[in-house]
């Protein structure tokens, strides 16, 4: 998917000469077309070494927003990323499964309408999360599923009342 010039933004940096070399190395032995989506595949790699379980499941609801469906956000955000275990699909809504590395902080309304907060301490669990098909990702306890926050499509239609009031 081809990105639009807003959500871009050119950067440049000074490199050592060395790295400039291991990055063309790395270049020519994955194939990339150019530098530039060579430098990008490294970063991307690098950067998905350091999220968190929160810190990827806000990244889904984000991507959510600005593409049609579950199916393809894990597509784009879930395959083949280190915290992902299995992802299996389900009609039009996507089951995962997330090795925490750290704390998952969990958020949700309680039953009175007020925000709660429950964490789990245990940096071994595995998560089964669904993305629906209106953008909730919910997270499987052992009363059942529970929704992580609001739907995608719930804060897109109040986006769009708050712009459409502007």
């Amino acid at each position: 998917m081809a990105k639009k010039p807003e959500d871009q933004q050119r950067r440049v940096y000074v490199l050592p000469k060395d790295l400039v070399e291991r990055i063309a190395q790395y270049q020519q032995l994955g194939g990339f077309g150019s530098e530039v989506e060579a430098v990008r595949s490294l970063l991307t790699e690098a950067l998905t070494k350091i999220d968190s379980t929160a810190m990827l499941l806000d990244r889904v609801r984000e991507k959510f927003k600005t593409l049609p469906n579950a199916s393809m956000v894990a597509k784009e955000i879930l395959a083949g990323h280190p915290l992902v275990t299995k992802i299996q699909f389900m009609g039009d809504e996507v089951e995962f499964w997330l090795h925490g590395r750290q704390n998952l902080i969990t958020i949700r309304n309680g039953e009175d309408g007020t925000p709660e907060t429950s964490a789990s301490h245990d940096p071994n669990r595995v998560g089964h999360f669904k993305l629906d098909y209106m953008g909730q990702v919910l997270v499987e306890e052992e009363t059942g599923w529970a929704v992580l926050g609001p739907s995608i499509l719930t804060q897109r239609d109040a986006e769009r009342q708050v712009r459409g009031k502007a």
